[in-house]
C-alpha cells in the first residue's frame, strides 16, 4: 500500500516519540488503517500534527492496572461501564484522532455500546472518560485531541511521581481540574494512586479481593456523605 507523502526533515524525534507536523487527514488515516489493529506505536493526531508513540513496559503495567481498576469499580458501584481499551477513534470535522492507553462509556453510552461491536466514527459517542499514563512526556497531544473530540472526563496519571489528577471538558475544549470523578462518584485522584501503590505491593489477586470491601467501607459512605440532602416534607 503506498502512502501519502510526508516532509521528514521536520519531523521531530527523541527516541521515545516521533512528531511529523503539517500531515493531512488523508495521510494520517492511511497511516492508521495500514497499523491495522497492531497497538504499536500509539497514534495521536490533532489539527495537522501528527505524532507516534512507543510503549514501555511500565506505562502497560499501569495502563492494564488503571483499567481494571475502572471495570472493576464500575461493578461494585453498580454503574454500567463498558470498556473500549485503546480503540481508535476519530473524526475529520474535529481534526483529532488517537487511541487511548484506556477509555470507557458508562451508562446510556455503555448501553449504546454494550458488546463487541466496532466503532462507528460518524455516529457512536466518544468515550466519557479517557485514561492518559505519563511515563517520559505530557500528554497535551492526546488532551488536546479528547477535547476536540468532546470527551467529558480524562485522568492524568504522572508515572514518575505515581499521582493522579482529574479533569472535566469545558464548553471550549479546553480541561479544568476538579477534585473527584463525574462518572465514578465519590472517587478522589488521591486513591487512583493508592490503589495502584496495592497493586504492586501485594499483587492482583489480593488487591482484587480487597477492592470490594476499600469500595464499600470508603468510597460508599463518602459518596453518601456528599449526596445532596432530601428536604422532609417539601417539594
Amino acid at each position: 500500500m503506498s502512502m501519502p507523502a510526508t516532509n521528514p526533515a521536520s519531523a521531530e524525534t527523541d527516541g521515545e516519540r516521533f512528531v511529523i507536523p503539517r500531515v493531512s487527514w488523508d495521510a494520517y488515516v492511511a497511516f492508521n488503517d495500514a497499523l491495522g489493529e497492531r497497538s504499536y506505536p500509539r497514534m495521536i493526531y490533532c489539527a495537522g500534527r501528527l505524532t507516534f508513540m512507543g510503549r514501555t513496559r511500565h506505562h502497560e503495567w499501569l495502563s492494564f492496572s488503571l483499567g481494571h481498576f475502572v471495570a472493576d469499580l464500575a461493578v461494585i458501584l453498580g454503574i454500567e461501564c463498558e470498556p473500549s481499551g485503546e480503540a481508535t477513534y476519530r473524526r475529520r470535522k474535529k481534526a483529532a484522532g488517537l487511541e487511548g492507553d484506556q477509555t470507557f462509556h458508562f451508562g446510556r453510552n455503555a448501553k449504546r455500546m454494550r458488546g463487541p461491536k466496532n466503532y462507528d466514527f460518524d455516529v457512536d459517542p466518544p468515550p466519557d472518560l479517557a485514561v492518559e499514563v505519563e511515563v517520559t512526556h505530557p500528554a497535551d497531544d492526546a488532551v488536546e485531541a479528547w477535547g476536540r473530540l468532546g470527551v467529558p472526563e480524562i485522568w492524568r496519571f504522572d508515572a514518575r511521581r505515581w499521582i493522579c489528577t482529574f479533569w472535566n471538558r469545558r464548553d471550549d475544549g479546553t480541561y479544568q481540574q476538579v477534585a473527584r470523578s463525574s462518572f465514578l462518584p465519590g472517587l478522589e485522584p488521591d486513591d487512583v494512586g493508592d490503589q495502584m501503590r496495592r497493586v504492586q505491593q501485594i499483587g492482583r489477586i489480593q488487591w482484587r479481593a480487597q477492592l470490594d470491601d476499600w469500595a464499600r467501607n470508603e468510597l460508599l459512605p463518602r459518596r453518601r456523605k456528599a449526596a445532596p440532602k432530601r428536604r422532609k416534607g417539601g417539594r
